[in-house]
């Protein structure tokens, strides 16, 4: 009878199956569900295992990735200056329209729209005002 309870006691610490169920089950039908979470324990840690295997060959692989690995300090900084350029356009951009983020593409294209157009604006002051007023002069 207490190998009964034992088989009991350890089906509801490891399954925490329904002790009611398993007092109606024969010592048989116990061994058999030991046997089988037990059976099924050990695949567990099998796949476990193997899962660890896998991350373990994913964290080397990512770290191979890193720029660190394969970046001269050299282009290390272009990369760590891009980014604050990015960040610092981003920053006039929302603070300049008050939208939200926007791709890099359209910010670049929106200054420049703007630079162009400064860029014209002096041209028409300084080049083609002094012109107009040359020849109205004459």
């Amino acid at each position: 009878m207490t190998r009964k309870h034992e088989l009991i006691d350890y089906l509801i610490e490891h399954t925490g199956a329904d002790p009611y169920r398993l007092k109606r089950l024969s010592k048989n039908e116990l061994e058999q569900l030991v046997t089988a979470h037990k059976e099924d324990q050990e695949k567990f840690n099998e796949l476990y295992k193997k899962i660890e295997l896998k991350d373990e060959v994913i964290l080397e692989k990512e770290e191979a990735l890193k720029p660190e690995n394969y970046l001269s300090s050299r282009e290390l900084s272009d990369r760590e200056m891009s980014d604050w350029s990015l960040m610092v356009l981003h920053y006039l951009w929302h603070k300049l329209t008050g939208q939200p983020y926007q791709p890099f593409t359209f910010i670049g294209f929106m200054f420049g729209v703007i630079v162009f157009g400064t860029v014209v604006v002096a041209f028409y002051g300084i080049v083609v005002m002094p012109i107009l007023y040359l020849l109205d002069m004459a």
